[in-house]
């Protein structure tokens, strides 16, 4: 395995443990309850502590615990953060979630475009047609290099 595919499954399975940590703090714990040590963590998550540690970085920058070091890492909420308001971080099939919001874009970008379309000024047009006309220079000037 490559060092590049190794990084890439190293994140992956970062991204796996932490929606497994924020599930377990969401369904078990309480705001103010003491966490498990890294090791039972990485036992109880079948993971290294080195994942658990990126894993609880992640989770105190979303301020869902509170690491305290010397003492352990506490719950601060057991819900997910403001930055997740469509609780997409906890869906299991991340692969899944992209198809779908690709599907939602197909349904919605053609819409949207076609009443900007209907909406735009005339200099907005020329705008447009001038980007068009660079982009399609540009692409002959590129496609002539080969």
């Amino acid at each position: 395995m490559t060092d590049e595919y190794a990084k890439m499954d190293h994140t992956l399975r970062s991204a796996q443990i932490e929606d497994k940590i924020q599930d377990y703090i969401m369904h078990e714990c309480q705001p103010g309850d003491k966490l498990p040590n890294e090791f039972a963590l990485a036992e109880r998550f079948e993971t290294s502590r080195f994942t658990i540690r990126e894993v609880m970085k992640s989770l105190a920058t979303r301020g869902m615990v509170e690491i305290r070091h010397g003492s352990g890492t506490y719950v601060l909420s057991n819900t997910p953060s403001v930055s997740d308001p469509l609780h997409l971080s906890g869906r299991k099939d991340k692969y899944q979630l992209a198809l779908e919001l690709f599907d939602v874009r197909l349904m919605l970008e053609p819409e949207i475009a076609a009443m900007a379309a209907e909406l735009r000024s005339e200099r907005q047009a020329a705008e447009l047609k001038e980007y068009c006309d660079k982009t399609e220079f540009l692409y002959s000037s590129f496609m002539y290099t080969l």
